[in-house]
């Protein structure tokens, strides 16, 4: 008798880990504020002390981790990864539209450096200069 009620629970189980998983496509602003993302809209931006949090890790040489979503005009979508692992980072990223299309897909880039402008624009650099410097931020 406990056997099949075992059984239910692992498949109860299975079934909302799957269905709760992230699946990859448009992530809606409300959803990506709730998900600790930063989030970018013209000259605003939320969530972006998690930014500052991410480049005290890094002065830590701590592992972290951001999202970056940068919202058009029409609502699009720009999604930016960017990984640290205690010394290079690794971004990937791609372009979004409302109709789940997805485009201008670039991983594994690998970077050396973060640096930033008097601006505060903030960029990630490879020291060989491999690829073209890769904007990320800009702070307030």
């Amino acid at each position: 008798m406990k056997r099949p009620y075992l059984l239910v629970c692992l498949l109860f189980f299975l079934n909302f880990m799957t269905a709760c998983g992230h699946k990859e496509g448009y992530i809606h602003r409300e959803d990506a504020l709730k998900r600790g993302y930063i989030v970018l809209e013209g000259t605003n931006s939320h969530n972006h002390e998690r930014f500052d949090m991410f480049l005290k890790n890094v002065d830590l040489k701590r592992e972290d981790q951001i999202t970056i979503i940068i919202y058009d005009l029409v609502q699009n979508q720009y999604v930016l990864t960017v990984e640290y692992d205690g010394e290079h980072y690794h971004a990937s990223r791609y372009f979004m539209d409302q109709n789940q299309k997805k485009s201008q897909v670039i991983e594994n880039l690998l970077f050396t450096h973060l640096s930033y402008t008097s601006s505060k624009n903030y960029f990630l650099t490879h020291e060989n200069k491999i690829h073209s410097d890769l904007w990320i931020y800009q702070g307030k």
